[in-house]
């Protein structure tokens, strides 16, 4: 099965989908806008039909991951999530993410494993700091 596929089983569609790049343009400009807004769901639905037109956009997934996220659909943003580390591999912020998602579904050890990823390849002081504090966090919990 390709990743195409594999996709398109995930979001439970048929096809890929074609759309001019300006009005793909607008589409994510739209998707960001409701995101921006805190209208999570439609950022969902919106970020979905783009990713629809462009499965291998790390910023459409990382759209859909965190408004997801933000909806508290834990499940549904850990997919997204770890399709986002599939594409861009060398991303913390995605690893740490998929840490939350993670503990919030309560597999702390899972969780521990994303976050030392997204050590391995952090550069960044802050996200660096908040990935100390979510270890010693779930270092608690079990």
């Amino acid at each position: 099965m390709t990743f195409q596929s594999q996709v398109l089983q995930l979001l439970g569609e048929k096809e890929v989908r074609a759309l001019p790049a300006a009005q793909e343009r607008a589409l994510h400009a739209e998707a960001f806008s409701q995101y921006e807004k805190g209208e999570y769901r439609t950022a969902a639905a919106l970020f979905t039909q783009l990713i629809l037109i462009d499965p291998f956009s790390f910023a459409y997934w990382q759209g859909l991951a965190s408004a997801k996220q933000l909806c508290r659909d834990y499940e549904a943003a850990l997919q997204a999530w770890s399709l986002a580390v599939l594409i861009e591999t060398k991303d913390p912020s995605s690893y740490f993410h998929v840490a939350e998602c993670l503990m919030y579904l309560e597999q702390p050890q899972e969780a521990l494993l994303a976050l030392e990823e997204a050590l391995c390849c952090c550069r960044d002081a802050e996200l660096e700091m908040q990935i100390y504090q979510l270890k010693e966090q779930l270092h608690g919990t079990h």
